[in-house]
């Protein structure tokens, strides 16, 4: 019986193995003599177009083989697993459906429009919502002469000492979904409410999707696209008992008492796509699709689930069109390559640039496709899908060098690579060599801040500086950056700012970085894309540091003539300056104006009252190490109590100015170019019902 196929295109497996692996899973490479053997069993599964495995004993085949070559390697995970074989059976789910759809402003930093991201805070009509501590706090922004108050908060959670986080929040009509991980219970769980007119929230369910954990420093693992929810569950291979019941993505209904009963599975074995490229420590990846509304009561939460078993380095793209996965082997995948003599300056052979492999997976339906693509990814604010075509900022690594071994890290060597929709295909097949530009390769460290618009690409890196201030020892900085127009990457222009680079983000049609000239400052400048690209304005704010690292945190209203207001959480220390991803002190927002000329002007702060009466919420430390639960009376944390994505939000919303710091929101007006308060909202200390006060 062959291997079954998604009906792109027919091929024959590598190494002669006719659409499937041999079955030498019973074979015992278990010790280092036995490693060439067991790698090049693993690596038969490997084939060179879409091809899913025959059915759940060929998958576990698989398995067995990963865990020989595993074993065979030393690595310690494929110790760890048993011989059992259980099966299950699935449940359905029901989810009930939108009767209104009201409007939901966006009112965050997204990558692209029309793609809203998940967020710590959304709007519903005049109605904002807030995810904090496992809560959701509902804003009324039209109460009255007031203009703010509570109408309504919930916990989404529903044990106060479960090990549960609740990072990201999306708006679809009247219904809320927020995203959170259990590691009880080891699930990515989506709570479902429905908000009323009158702004109360109303459970529709919770939901469960067997996954490990998708926390990601800089992403965000979902994505609302014309009403359709896209949820990205990775599961490492590695931590899988691979004789026990295969825990395959699945999804269900939580109820009381059912954490361990089985669920609706996502996809079955025999719908996995085999791996492109050969990986020793592999995940399945799977990106599902579930449209919310508009729903009937009592239909079914339906998600089309493609998943994709690949090495578990990855990024995640999503386009209006489409979910762009891009997978590339470790170091450890290719160590059969390495040539000690091949760390040489410059970029390496083409034959011998890392070689990934890039998934398309539409949103309506159609065929994945997948196209090989030369050098490693940055993140996915280097990539682009506009014009029909696929843009990506790469950095060219030889497969062939153990950069582990030297000294200190090499420079990078940047490439522009652009591509057609069309190339994306059912085999894996390296992109036209046309597609790659070399571009200008300037000293650069640490990790990229990048940026497209719609005509340039700009990058700039400094990455000792990305998390704390410059020593003061450190001498003055100017830091290269490069402008890339993505209709023409050989026209790219280097130019300096005066400052470290360790955001990018973009206003209107430029683009502003912020970063550090040393330790008495951060340095706001902008790059004017209108014309020749070119340094306008940089802003200093004096003894402050940027406390948020997420691309969410920043923020701007822009007119079309380039004038307008942008902001940003800063605090006043350098020690509170570090952007971890636990930070979850409150911040203050400090705005900028820009005039049509480009210039920035500082623009006014709304600060944070928290800092000085040294509050923090529930188990999460205080200024001083140790807890402090009684400073405000009748509240505590109890749940997801680390604000891994950040706490800290400037808000434009309808003509309107919001900062949120933690659980304050404040509101504040624009008098003769500066910020003042107009009135603040503690939502900690408020109770439903009652308004702001105004100031």
């Amino acid at each position: 019986m062959g291997c079954r196929r998604n009906g792109l295109i027919g091929i024959a497996a590598a190494w002669g193995l006719g659409g499937c692996a041999a079955d030498l899973s019973r074979v015992p490479f278990d010790s280092a003599e036995h490693r060439p053997a067991a790698e090049r069993a693993l690596s038969r599964w490997t084939t060179d177009a879409f091809v899913t495995f025959e059915d759940e004993r060929a998958f576990r085949r698989y398995l067995r083989h990963l865990r020989a070559a595993g074993r065979a390697r030393g690595d310690w995970w494929a110790f760890e697993t048993g011989d059992r074989e259980e099966s299950s059976d699935g449940e359905a789910i029901v989810v009930t459906g939108s009767r209104v759809t009201p409007r939901n402003a966006s009112i965050t930093n997204v990558q692209e429009a029309g793609v809203d991201e998940g967020d710590i805070v959304k709007q519903i009509d005049h109605y904002l919502l807030i995810l904090q501590d496992g809560r959701i706090f509902v804003v009324d922004t039209l109460a009255g002469a007031a203009g703010l108050a509570l109408s309504d908060r919930v916990n989404v959670y529903r044990e106060p000492d479960s090990d549960m986080w609740y990072d990201e929040m999306l708006v679809h009509g009247d219904r809320i979904v927020v995203t959170g991980y259990s590691y009880e219970d080891q699930v990515s769980e989506l709570a479902v409410f429905r908000l009323s007119a009158q702004g109360r929230l109303r459970s529709e369910g919770v939901f469960h999707i067997s996954s490990d954990d998708y926390y990601d420093r800089e992403n965000y693992a979902t994505r609302l696209v014309d009403g359709d929810l896209l949820v990205y569950t990775p599961i490492n291979l590695t931590g899988l008992d691979i004789g026990a019941r295969l825990r395959l993505p699945e999804v269900r209904r939580w109820r009381s008492g059912n954490a361990g009963r089985s669920g609706q599975a996502l996809f079955a074995a025999d719908e996995i796509h085999r791996p492109l490229v050969t990986s020793f420590e592999p995940a399945i990846h799977t990106i599902s699709i579930c449209p919310l509304g508009p729903e009937r009561a009592g239909r079914d939460l339906r998600c089309r689930s493609t998943a994709i078993l690949g090495p578990a380095y990855r990024r995640l793209y999503f386009s209006p069109e489409a979910a762009y996965l891009w997978l590339v082997p470790s170091s450890e995948d290719d160590s059969h390559l390495i040539d000690e003599a091949a760390c040489r300056p410059g970029r390496p052979a083409p034959e011998d640039n890392v070689r990934g492999a890039l998934y398309r997976i539409p949103h309506r339906g159609g065929d994945p496709g997948v196209v090989a693509v030369r050098g490693i990814y940055f993140d996915h604010f280097a990539m682009q899908e506009r014009d029909g075509e696929f843009r990506a900022l790469v950095n060219d690594v030889s497969v062939r060098c153990d950069y582990s071994a030297l000294d200190e890290s090499p420079p990078y060597q940047f490439t522009f690579f652009n591509t057609p929709i069309s190339v994306f295909g059912g085999a894996l097949r390296d992109a036209n060599r046309a597609g790659y530009t070399p571009l200008p390769s300037p000293p650069m460290r640490g990790q990229l801040a990048d940026r497209f618009t719609d005509d340039y690409l700009v990058f700039g890196a400094l990455g000792e500086r990305r998390y704390r201030p410059g020593r003061r020892d450190d001498p003055p900085l100017d830091t290269p950056v490069v402008a890339v127009p993505v209709r023409n990457p050989g026209g790219a222009r280097v130019l300096t700012v005066p400052h470290g680079v360790i955001r990018a983000e973009q206003a209107g049609e430029d683009i502003v970085l912020t970063g550090y000239r040393g330790p008495d400052a951060l340095s706001v400048s902008l790059i004017d894309l209108s014309g020749t690209p070119r340094v306008t304005s940089t802003h200093r704010f004096e003894d402050r540091y940027e406390s948020e690292g997420r691309s969410h945190a920043f923020n701007g209203l822009v007119g079309p003539d380039g004038s307008g207001l942008i902001a940003l959480p800063t605090v006043p220390l350098a020690a509170d300056g570090e952007r971890t991803s636990s930070w979850s002190r409150p911040s203050d927002i400090d705005f900028l104006s820009i005039d049509a000329a480009g210039r920035l002007r500082g623009a006014g702060r709304l600060d944070t009252a928290a800092r000085e009466r040294n509050w923090e919420r529930g188990n999460q430390s205080g200024l001083d190490g140790e807890p402090d639960q009684d400073d405000i009376p009748g509240y505590s944390c109890e749940v997801s109590c680390v604000d891994w994505y950040g706490n800290s939000r400037p808000i434009f919303s309808e003509g309107r100015i919001f900062a949120l710091v933690a659980t304050e929101l404040i509101e504040g007006r624009l008098e003769n170019g500066r910020i003042v308060e107009v009135r603040r909202l503690d939502l900690a200390r408020t109770r439903p019902g009652r308004q702001a006060e105004a100031r």
